[in-house]
């Protein structure tokens, strides 16, 4: 994909492949065509997996510290290796502008959804899944939709294609 911000206007017509519901409705309906605008979006990539967690989830066990009065400033006294949520994301996280579609849902919602391919995005400098729904795809810090996880999308198909022509398989 090519990453130049030039045609931030430009209209593409999706059709859904693979449906999203929410609990209040459908989001996505199979076999229904979407319009979508790009845009790009500034979105965090984790860049080295096992630390990232291991430091979120140091921060999201210190509640109990918490509440008996300590705070970033000295919670690395009863929690060796503490590191604050800045450092994490300074240290494990990059920030990056990715091309993003926007799409108005059958839910009345807009959500946007990532026209990055995993190599391209592995190439921007994330690191590889490991567990769950993320094994072996590349990592964000928060949620983020993919574009071929619910449309037809000719980049997609481009994307296969070449992925299954370097892989060797037909």
């Amino acid at each position: 994909m090519n990453l130049e911000k030039t045609k931030l206007n430009e209209s593409l017509r999706l059709i859904c492949t693979n449906p999203m519901m929410a609990h209040w409705g459908d989001i996505l309906i199979e076999g229904q065509e979407y319009t979508g605008e790009i845009t790009y979006v500034n979105t965090e990539i984790i860049t080295d997996y096992d630390n990232y967690w291991k430091y979120i989830s140091m921060i999201s066990s210190s509640l109990e510290w918490l509440r008996k009065g300590y705070d970033e400033t000295n919670l690395h006294e009863v929690m060796p290796g503490y590191k604050t949520t800045k450092e994490v994301h300074d240290l494990y996280t990059k920030r990056i502008d990715m091309p993003f579609v926007r799409v108005k849902c059958s839910d009345g919602q807009t959500n946007q959804f990532c026209l990055l391919s995993d190599s391209e995005i592995f190439s921007l400098g994330s690191d590889i899944g490991k567990g769950g729904r993320s094994e072996g795809k590349p990592c964000f810090s928060y949620t983020v939709h993919r574009i071929d996880d619910h449309f037809d999308y000719v980049q997609t198909r481009r994307d296969n294609i070449l992925n299954q022509i370097l892989d060797g398989s037909n």
